[in-house]
C-alpha cells in the first residue's frame, strides 16, 4: 500500500500554498512541487460555514438542499456537495457545507459560475431565512484544503446516496501538529507502517475511509486535518471501539509524530452528487 506521495514537505507547502510550517521544517525540505501533481492527491475540498436562519428547519433545509442540487445541475456543475451537522454544539457555526472539487480552478471557476448565475438570490428566494453564511468569520466562513488519500486503503469505502431518505454517514474530524522535529514525511510513514495493517486485520463491516486534508491558507494553529468517514453512526462507534481495544500501538505511533484535537463528532448528508 503507497502512501509516498503523502509526504508533503515544507518546500512544497511554503511554494504553493504560503503555509506557516512548524519546527521541523528544515529537517523536511524538499524540492517545491504542486499538491495537485501528486498520486495521492484526490481533490480539492472547501468547507463553508452555515448558521441557520430564523426559518430553519430539518425539513425546510432538506427543501433548500434539493433547490441547491437542481441548480447545480442547471449549471452542469461538476462537483459533490455534503452538509455536516455537529453533533455537539460548535460556537463558529451551526453546520457545515463541504464542497468537492477536482481542482483549486475548478473551485474558482464553480463560485464564478455560482454568482453569475444568481444562485444565491435564488435560493433566498425560494427558502428565505434558511441559512446564511457566517461572512463575519476568517476568510469570509470559507476555508479551501488540499485533499490526500492513500492510493489502497484496505476497507471498503464509504458509499454515498442522494437519496432523500438516506441515512446518515458520520464524519470524525481532528486538527493536528506536529510534533518537534517531525513533518509530512513521517505522518506518510506511521500511516503505511502502523496504521494501514491495523486497519487491514480489523474485522469489522461497514464502509470506511479517511482523507489528510493541508489548509490552503496561512495558519499557525495546525498542520492538517485528519478526517474519518464512517458509514453509519454505529459503525463509527464500533470502530472508535475497536481502536481502544487493539490500536494502542497504533495510537502511540500517532503521538509520536503528531498532536490533535479533540474529535469532532457531525452527521453527513449528500446535498449533490457530480457524475463527473
Amino acid at each position: 500500500m503507497q502512501v509516498k506521495s503523502l509526504i508533503l514537505s515544507a518546500g512544497i507547502l511554503t511554494a504553493t500554498m504560503g503555509f506557516a510550517m512548524t519546527a521541523g521544517a528544515d529537517h523536511h525540505a524538499e524540492t517545491a512541487m504542486d499538491p495537485e501533481s501528486l498520486e495521492t492527491y484526490v481533490g480539492y475540498v472547501e468547507y463553508v460555514w452555515l448558521n441557520q436562519g430564523e426559518n430553519y428547519s430539518p425539513e425546510g433545509f432538506s427543501d433548500f438542499a434539493g433547490t441547491w442540487a437542481a441548480e447545480l445541475s442547471a449549471m452542469n456543475e461538476s462537483k459533490s456537495s455534503f452538509s455536516y451537522t455537529p453533533k455537539d454544539q460548535n460556537e463558529n457555526y451551526d453546520l457545515l457545507m463541504r464542497n468537492h472539487y477536482s481542482s483549486k480552478a475548478a473551485r474558482m471557476n464553480a463560485w464564478q459560475e455560482y454568482e453569475s448565475a444568481g444562485v444565491a438570490d435564488k435560493l433566498q428566494a425560494a427558502h428565505p431565512e434558511m441559512v446564511f453564511r457566517v461572512k463575519d468569520a476568517p476568510g469570509g466562513g470559507l476555508f479551501g484544503f488540499y485533499q490526500f488519500q492513500p492510493l489502497e486503503l484496505p476497507k471498503s469505502a464509504v458509499i454515498v446516496s442522494a437519496n432523500p431518505d438516506q441515512v446518515p454517514h458520520m464524519a470524525v474530524a481532528s486538527f493536528c501538529t506536529f510534533n518537534e522535529d517531525m513533518g509530512f514525511a513521517d505522518l506518510s510513514t506511521v500511516i503505511e507502517a502502523a496504521y494501514l495493517p491495523w486497519l487491514a486485520g480489523l474485522e469489522q463491516d461497514g464502509g470506511y475511509d479517511f482523507t489528510i486534508e493541508i489548509p490552503d491558507f496561512e495558519t499557525d494553529r495546525y498542520n492538517f486535518l485528519w478526517l474519518n468517514r464512517h458509514q453509519t453512526a454505529e459503525t463509527a462507534a464500533a470502530g472508535q471501539a475497536a481502536f481502544r481495544e487493539t490500536g494502542a500501538d497504533v495510537a502511540a505511533a500517532f503521538d509520536r509524530v503528531f498532536t490533535c484535537t479533540q474529535q469532532a463528532f457531525s452527521d453527513g448528508r449528500v446535498l449533490h452528487l457530480s457524475e463527473s
